[in-house]
């Protein structure tokens, strides 16, 4: 069996601008667009069209 490592951190990225930043993190914003809640969104460009490491 494959080791698994925990340590890798998850990292989401901006698809407009390329900003990148670890998943979850207070780098990102949090706008809340209802039936949807707390979307994420870039804070250099404020898109978000944000790919979601996991």
């Amino acid at each position: 069996m494959a080791a698994h490592n925990t340590d890798q951190v998850a990292i989401s990225r901006c698809r407009r601008c390329g900003y990148e930043a670890e998943s979850g993190s207070d780098s990102w914003n949090r706008i809340d667009s209802p039936p949807f809640t707390g979307i994420t969104q870039c804070p250099d460009c404020g898109s978000t069209d944000v790919l979601t490491g996991r």
